[in-house]
C-alpha cells in the first residue's frame, strides 16, 4: 500500500509540475502578442504621423504658390 501511495503522489506531482509549466507557456505566449499588439500600434500611429506631417507640408507648399501667384498678380496690375 505504501508504495502505491508513493507513486499515486508522485504521480500528482509530475502532473502539477506540467500544469505549471503549460500556464507559464501561456502567459509568455499572452506576453508575446501583446508586445506584438503594442508595436503594431506604435507603427501605425509613426506612419500616422508621417501622414499627417505630409499633409501639411503640402499645404504649406500650395499656400506658398497661391502667395507667389497673389504676388505676381499685383505686380502685373501695377504695370
Amino acid at each position: 500500500m505504501e508504495e502505491e501511495e508513493e507513486e499515486e503522489e508522485e504521480e500528482e506531482e509530475e502532473e502539477e509540475e506540467e500544469e505549471e509549466e503549460e500556464e507559464e507557456e501561456e502567459e509568455e505566449e499572452e506576453e508575446e502578442e501583446e508586445e506584438e499588439e503594442e508595436e503594431e500600434e506604435e507603427e501605425e500611429e509613426e506612419e500616422e504621423e508621417e501622414e499627417e506631417e505630409e499633409e501639411e507640408e503640402e499645404e504649406e507648399e500650395e499656400e506658398e504658390e497661391e502667395e507667389e501667384e497673389e504676388e505676381e498678380e499685383e505686380e502685373e496690375e501695377e504695370n
